[in-house]
């Protein structure tokens, strides 16, 4: 599967979430994990840039 722009990924994941910069943030595992990813739509590479609780998440995005 390739997305070509954000609405295809929202389309598959109701649930995730966009940032600035091609970021997406999808739960996991009924929203207890968060994984953040970069989507580049053009080449269709998604890179992992962090995975962890959701509390870990909140703890660390405090001042964003």
């Amino acid at each position: 599967m390739s997305w070509g722009a954000p609405q295809e990924v929202k389309d598959r994941y109701a649930s995730v979430s966009f940032l600035p910069g091609n970021v997406v943030i999808f739960n996991v595992r009924g929203n207890h994990y968060r994984l953040e990813v970069h989507v580049a739509y053009r080449s269709g590479l998604v890179t992992v840039l962090w995975i962890g609780t959701h509390r870990e998440y909140d703890a660390r995005n405090r001042n964003r």
